[in-house]
């Protein structure tokens, strides 16, 4: 279950960092490619509960 969430919470974080190849995704932009692989490669319970993490902290919809 801890590799789960650091896979999501560490994906999300890459994701919303400029990297040296690409820049940074908004919140809302990470979260819908987060949703489209939950359930494939990301666990669908730990993708819903960050997204219930960031909308209560305002950074989403």
């Amino acid at each position: 279950m801890e590799s789960k969430i650091v896979t999501v919470s560490d994906t999300y974080d890459a994701m919303t960092q400029d990297q040296v190849y690409r820049n940074a995704l908004r919140a809302d932009e990470a979260v819908s490619e987060l949703k489209k692989w939950s359930g494939i490669h990301f666990d669908q319970e730990i993708v819903n509960t960050l997204i219930s993490i960031l909308q209560k902290e305002g950074k989403i919809d």
